[in-house]
């Protein structure tokens, strides 16, 4: 008597092979996150370093005795 409940190989190949591609694709989704997440942190941090720039720069034209200073410090260029 064959059991009603049992699932044909054919059947259980499709699964694995199913499962399979999924795993593949979840790995491809990872590693895109991971590079998206790398790059908005690079940005972020170039856009922190500009906002504390122009902060700076503001500050020094403000502050008397440092109009035309050049940030030569390297730190904050004008084209930041």
């Amino acid at each position: 008597m064959t059991d009603p409940t049992a699932i044909p190989g054919e059947r259980v190949c499709s699964f694995i092979e199913r499962i399979e591609r999924i795993d593949e694709e979840i790995k491809a989704l990872n590693e895109g996150k991971k590079e998206a997440t790398a790059q908005y942190s690079k940005e972020a941090r170039a856009d922190k370093r500009r906002r504390i720039c122009s902060s700076v720069r503001n500050w020094h034209s403000k502050s008397p005795g440092t109009a035309g200073s050049d940030f030569s410090d390297g730190h904050c260029e004008r084209n930041a």
